[in-house]
């Protein structure tokens, strides 16, 4: 589940399987804002009221309404079922068929602001960087950066904080001029356990409604994370686990 609050309440349910079929049309302007030279061009080019995010948009949009959901769908919840989707909840059916729903508007403005208050809040009074400083990668030095941490195996149940590649100094602090909320590549993984307005999200009448939709029996939320895109530091996330 991934709540994009930076463009405000949507939430998209993956199964992580195969996506739609890539779009080169997407890529390229990706591709393109990538490449660019200047840091402050990257940035303007990735900013979502920008022209080349605006045509990704556009782009995904068309892909989306040229979806075409097959009559029979196997559930991916349980691959022993398999319905119609003419009969289904069409958002199982979408979910089911193609890997992936995008579900508009699923946050109030409120919410998405609530949330984003408290984490920071929980950044600037309860993470040290000079006590944790604990790097979140998926390259080859994966296993060595959490796979074999306490600090990351023991945040099941608590609240902790993991930084960017490139946002700590040789001596482990924060690089100069770089502020804590900047820094931080994701929060986890256990705020639905031990933080109030985290909870009351993932415990909520409409999540609930929403899984269960899905095709979910008893369903529990067994990690939750705060993700940060940040704009000017950051190692790419390839698939992991």
């Amino acid at each position: 589940w991934d709540t994009s609050l930076r463009a405000k309440r949507d939430v998209v349910a993956t199964t992580a399987s195969e996506p739609l079929e890539e779009d080169t049309g997407v890529r390229g302007i990706l591709d393109e804002a990538a490449a660019a030279n200047d840091q402050d061009e990257r940035t303007q080019m990735f900013a979502l009221d920008s022209p080349e995010m605006h045509s990704v948009r556009q782009k995904a949009a068309q892909l989306l309404d040229d979806v075409t959901i097959p009559a029979d769908v196997v559930s991916w919840v349980d691959q022993s079922v398999e319905y119609s989707s003419k009969e289904a909840d069409p958002r199982r059916a979408f979910f089911d068929s193609q890997g992936f729903l995008h579900v508009k508007k699923f946050c109030s403005l409120e919410e998405c602001d609530t949330l984003i208050s408290r984490m920071l809040e929980l950044i600037r009074e309860d993470w040290d960087p000079t006590q944790a400083n604990w790097t979140f990668r998926t390259d080859e030095k994966q296993t060595s950066a959490q796979g074999k941490a306490d600090y990351f195996l023991d945040s099941a149940n608590k609240t902790h904080f993991f930084m960017e590649v490139g946002a700590a100094a040789e001596d482990g602090s924060l690089k100069a001029g770089l502020k804590k909320e900047d820094s931080l590549n994701k929060v986890g993984h256990g705020m639905h356990v031990n933080e109030r307005i985290f909870r009351e999200y993932c415990d909520s009448k409409k999540v609930t409604e929403l899984v269960h939709a899905l095709g979910w029996q008893n369903p529990v939320v067994p990690q939750s994370m705060y993700i940060f895109k940040q704009a000017k530091i950051g190692g790419e996330v390839t698939s992991h686990q």
